[in-house]
């Protein structure tokens, strides 16, 4: 989308992907870890309430099919964590996404300014690309991540997000 007022304008670029699943192993590690921040903070749902690092009450059924309700002490949540990390279903996201992707901001400078010189137009701005992202399903992770360079697409494994950039571009035309 562009947008000019006199010799300014602005020209930005916002991207998304609708729907598809991406599974991440990062954040199973991060959860048989104890560094996602559902193991830390007070968090209820998915059969169980948790108080952070300090009790965490699991609701669920026994052996013989039996409700039943357990409090674990702190001592007993780094086990329960280790075991939550292996229902790899849990870690499957939806990887819609919507991204700033650009933003440009430039002045084009007058003809009357430039009218002594062999230069017939000018423009200067400044870019900036790969800002933020907008909306996500996925915490931790750029859902554009990948686990290889190959076409494995869906898979997540401490992906190195997309770099952020910043310039400076001039446009001369003789």
């Amino acid at each position: 989308m562009k947008f000019s007022y006199k010799n300014f304008y602005l020209d930005f670029l916002i991207d998304f992907k609708a729907g598809g699943e991406i599974y991440s192993g990062t954040n199973v590690r991060f959860v048989g870890q104890g560094l996602h921040k559902m193991t830390t903070e007070p968090t209820s749902g998915l059969g169980f309430e948790s108080q952070g690092r300090e009790s965490l009450t699991v609701t669920g059924v026994d052996r013989e099919g039996n409700a039943m309700t357990k409090t674990l002490d702190a001592t007993e949540i780094p086990g329960f964590w280790g075991a939550y990390q292996q229902l790899s279903d849990r870690f499957i996201y939806d990887a819609s996404f919507i991204k700033f992707r650009q933003l440009s901001l430039g002045y084009r400078i007058p003809e009357g300014f430039l009218s002594k010189t062999p230069i017939r137009s000018a423009n200067i701005s400044i870019v900036a690309r790969n800002l933020f992202l907008l909306l996500t399903n996925l915490d931790n992770v750029d859902p554009e991540s990948n686990y290889s360079n190959a076409n494995a697409q869906g898979l997540d494994y401490f992906g190195v997000p997309q770099t952020r950039s910043f310039g400076f571009n001039l446009k001369v035309t003789f």
